[in-house]
C-alpha cells in the first residue's frame, strides 16, 4: 500500500469516528481511544485485510453493478469502434513505432520526483518541529527538584509502576505534567499546597493513570502518523481529537479509582489548575481549552454497566469490519441458463494437431475453436508488442487478440480444460483462465460476468462467460490469448487454419485498429 493509499483509508476511518463521537457520553472513554489504535494502525502500517463487510467491498459491487449496465446498440457500437487513444485513419505503423511514446515513463517519473521531494520536507519539517518543541521543554524541566515529602514517598509505594516514576518539582511549569516515556516524571509547580492531601491525591493518582496506561507512547504514535501524513487536514484533527479523548479516558479512570463521591473535587481541581499553552509529547494536567467538555463529563460518569461495554465492543469491532478493511475480491458470479455460442465443426486437417508457431505442437483435443459466435468475427486490435495502450497510454505488450462483441454476448471455451483462473483484475477485468491437458492455457478476459468457478472442468464450447467491459477496456471486447509453455502465441495464427474467421477463403483475419484491452 502506498501512503496516498494509506492516507486515503484512513481519512474514511477518521471520518467514521468523529461522526460517532456523540455516543461519547453514553459508552466508556477507552471505547474511543481503542477506535484511535485502529485509527494509526490504519495509518502506520500497510496491511490489507479483506472483509466482505468492508465499506470499499460494497462500493466495488456498487461500481460493477453500474459498470455492467445495459447500455443502447449505438453506444456500444461507439465505443467499441472509436477508442479515445487512436485517431480514425492512423496506420498501425505510426502508432506501433511513434517516437513520443517511449517518453512515458520518463514522464512519470519526472512528475513523481518533484511529488516526492515536496513530501519528504514536509515529513522532516513536521518532525523537526516536535523534536525541537519537546527540546525546548526537556530543558526548561532540567532545573526541576526532588520533593522532599513523607506523604509522596509513600504514595509512590502504594502505586507501583512496570517503570519507576519519578515525582519532581520545577519552577518552570504552572500546573501538573508527565513526561519521559522510558523515565517517567510528574512534575509539580513550586506554588503546590502540599499540605492539601486531597488536591495531591487528585494531581498524582491523574498522572499515575497516564504513566500506567502508557499514554506518552500513545502521543509518539499521534505525532508520527502527523509527520508521516502532514498534508492531510483529517489526520491533524485526529491528533487534537485523541489527545483530548486521552484526557477524557483518564479523568473517567481516576474517577473509578477514587468513587463516584471524589466527582466534585476532581472537577476542582482540575480547574484550579488548568493552564493554556501546547506542550508536544508531554502530559498536561489540564488545558482551558476543553475544560467545560471534560467538567461535563466527569459530572456525567455513572458506574459501569454491562450494557455500555457490550455497545462499546459491537461500536469498535463494526467500525473496525467496515471502514478499516480492504475490498473482498468478487466471488466467481454463477449464471444459470447461459446461451451456448455457436461452434463450427473443426476442420478434418486439424483434427489432430494444432501447430504453434516456433514448430511447438499441441497435441491431443482436435483445436481451438472461435470462442464467440460467427457473426462476431472481426479482431479488432491484433496480438502484438511494444504497443500504446489506448485506456492508460503507457507502452505496453498485448499478448493476445481483442474481438469487438456486444456486451453479454456469450463466450464459450475454446478447447476443453480446467478453470485455474475466475476473478477480477485491475486491467483485465472480469477474467477466465483455462489449463488445458497439452500443456496450453487459454485467457479470456474484459467479461461482463463469470460463469466458471475456480477448479470446475468446462469442455470445449461450454459458455464461460459474457462479454463486458470490465478493467482497462474502451468498449464491450473479448481479450482472447493463448499460451504454449507458459508463453503467449498469436491465436489469429492457430485460429486461421482451422475456425478462425475470415473475409475470404484462406485470408488472414481482418483487422480493424479500434479497442485494446
Amino acid at each position: 500500500m502506498t501512503i496516498l493509499t494509506m492516507s486515503l483509508g484512513g481519512s474514511v476511518l477518521i471520518a467514521a469516528v468523529l461522526l460517532h463521537h456523540f455516543l461519547l457520553n453514553c459508552l466508556p472513554k477507552w471505547t474511543f481511544l481503542l477506535l484511535w489504535g485502529v485509527v494509526l494502525c490504519r495509518l502506520l502500517i500497510p496491511f490489507s485485510l479483506p472483509s466482505r463487510f468492508s465499506v470499499y467491498t460494497g462500493a466495488a459491487w456498487i461500481a460493477q453493478a453500474l459498470e455492467q449496465a445495459p447500455t443502447g446498440p449505438a453506444e456500444e457500437q461507439t465505443a467499441a469502434m472509436l477508442p479515445p487513444a487512436f485517431v480514425p485513419g492512423t496506420a498501425w505503423e505510426d502508432i506501433r513505432f511513434s517516437t513520443a511514446a517511449p517518453t512515458a515513463p520518463a514522464l512519470e517519473r519526472e512528475l513523481a520526483f518533484p511529488f516526492a521531494a515536496i513530501y519528504l520536507t514536509g515529513c522532516a519539517l513536521c518532525g523537526l518541529f516536535f523534536v525541537l518543541a519537546y527540546g525546548v521543554g526537556t530543558r526548561r524541566f532540567g532545573e526541576a527538584e526532588p520533593i522532599d515529602s513523607d506523604f509522596i514517598s509513600r504514595w509512590q509505594e502504594e502505586h507501583p509502576t512496570l517503570l519507576p516514576v519519578r515525582v519532581r518539582t520545577c519552577a518552570a511549569v504552572r500546573a501538573p505534567l508527565a513526561y519521559g516515556p522510558v523515565r517517567p516524571v510528574i512534575l509539580l509547580p513550586k506554588n503546590t499546597d502540599w499540605n492539601d492531601k486531597s488536591q495531591l491525591t487528585y494531581v498524582l493518582t491523574h498522572e499515575y493513570v497516564h504513566i500506567r496506561r502508557g499514554d506518552m507512547l500513545w502521543k509518539l504514535l499521534l505525532t508520527a502518523a502527523v509527520c508521516v501524513h502532514w498534508f492531510n487536514p483529517l489526520v491533524w484533527a485526529m491528533y487534537l481529537r485523541a489527545n483530548w479523548d486521552l484526557e477524557l479516558a483518564c479523568d473517567e479512570a481516576v474517577v473509578h479509582i477514587l468513587g463516584l463521591d471524589s466527582r466534585k473535587g476532581y472537577a476542582c481541581a482540575l480547574l484550579s489548575a488548568a493552564e493554556s499553552g501546547f506542550s508536544p509529547l508531554c502530559i498536561t494536567y489540564a488545558t482551558k481549552n476543553h475544560m467545560e467538555e471534560r467538567i461535563r463529563a466527569i459530572m456525567k460518569m455513572k458506574k459501569r454497566s454491562a450494557v455500555a461495554v457490550i455497545a462499546a465492543v459491537l461500536l469498535v469491532t463494526g467500525i473496525t469490519a467496515v471502514f478499516a478493511t480492504s475490498p473482498k475480491p468478487p466471488e466467481p458470479q454463477i449464471m444459470e441458463n447461459l446461451p451456448q455460442a455457436v461452434i463450427p465443426d473443426p476442420k478434418p486437417d486439424q483434427a489432430e494437431k494444432n501447430d504453434l508457431p516456433g514448430g511447438a505442437a499441441v497435441p491431443g483435443e482436435a483445436s481451438f475453436i472461435w470462442p464467440l459466435p460467427q457473426e462476431y468475427q472481426k479482431i479488432s486490435f491484433p496480438f502484438t508488442e511494444r504497443v500504446v495502450h489506448p485506456a492508460t497510454g503507457k507502452i505496453t505488450d498485448h499478448p493476445g487478440i481483442d474481438v469487438a462483441a456486444p456486451k453479454g454476448t456469450p463466450v464459450c471455451a475454446a478447447k476443453s480444460g480446467v478453470v485455474t483462473r475466475s476473478e477480477r483484475d485491475t486491467t483485465y477485468g472480469n477474467l477466465v483462465e483455462l489449463s488445458h491437458s497439452d500443456g496450453s492455457a487459454t485467457l479470456y478476459a474484459h467479461l461482463s460476468e463469470r460463469a466458471v468457478e475456480v477448479g470446475q472442468a468446462v469442455k470445449q464450447g461450454e459458455a464461460i462467460g459474457t462479454v463486458g467491459a470490465t478493467g482497462s477496456a474502451t468498449g464491450p471486447v473479448l481479450h482472447f490469448g493463448i499460451f504454449a509453455d507458459g508463453s503467449p502465441v498469436d491465436p489469429a495464427e492457430q485460429l486461421k487454419a482451422a475456425d478462425a474467421p475470415t473475409e475470404a477463403p484462406g485470408s488472414p483475419p481482418a483487422v480493424i485498429l479500434t479497442t485494446m484491452s
